[in-house]
């Protein structure tokens, strides 16, 4: 696994000969901080519901800390999932 800090807006321009095919947000952020921690148990569940039912959801630019990137080096065979 490639680990490096990137924007999700712009990985697809950073990373020439390869394609997008798909990205995943993880790390969600239900809440602001300061209310987070105040209402850890109704943040922990908000988080959770996020991570599983919206992980490539637009929303992930916003409200997530983190994204994994999936991508195919052009002219490769597809890649088996």
């Amino acid at each position: 696994m490639f680990f490096r800090l990137s924007n999700p807006l712009t990985i697809e321009d950073e990373t020439p000969g390869f394609w997008l095919i798909h990205k995943l947000f993880y790390d969600w952020n239900g809440l602001p901080l300061l209310v987070a921690n105040r209402y850890s148990e109704i943040v922990r569940r908000l988080t959770n519901h996020f991570e599983i039912e919206h992980a490539d959801n637009w929303r992930g630019h916003f409200m997530a800390g983190a994204f994994i990137a999936l991508f195919e080096r052009e002219g490769s065979p597809p890649p088996r999932l």
